[in-house]
């Protein structure tokens, strides 16, 4: 769990100072079709680092979810992940990233999935996952 909160911090803090490599992909892609692959990779890269984080707490006992969920819902936190950023600009107005900003987005990330969680397991999340 304490790797996971550490992960889930940096993917949101990195997709934060490289947004507009993830944000304009599809413009980027048709010049630049090596980086859109390296784009490509790093979601591959961080959708299986995901599953594997949640099949280690499926074994350790502190998250309970089906295998066949698993995908679903790392495409999901990458989603949440991606955009946050641009749903803050766009929404809120907020360009900048600060403590408040990354946190509501780690908050709605663990959202998708809390309710699988054991009671330990949230409240670890609770005290330990935030910045």
């Amino acid at each position: 769990m304490e790797n996971y909160a550490l992960f889930n911090r940096m993917v949101f803090e990195e997709v934060w100072t490289y947004q507009y490599l993830y944000r304009d992909q599809a413009e980027y892609g048709r010049a630049s079709p090596e980086l859109e692959d390296r784009v490509h990779q790093i979601y591959e890269m961080t959708t299986s680092m995901v599953i594997r984080f949640f099949r280690h707490m499926i074994e350790a006992g502190h998250l309970g979810m089906p295998e066949d969920e698993l995908a679903p819902i790392a495409d999901n936190i990458w989603m949440v992940i991606r955009y946050w950023p641009s749903f803050l600009r766009e929404t809120r107005r907020i360009v900048k990233l600060d403590k408040a900003a990354l946190n509501a987005g780690i908050r709605h990330h663990f959202a998708l999935f809390e309710t699988h969680l054991t009671k330990e397991a949230r409240n670890y999340f609770d005290r330990n996952a935030y910045a």
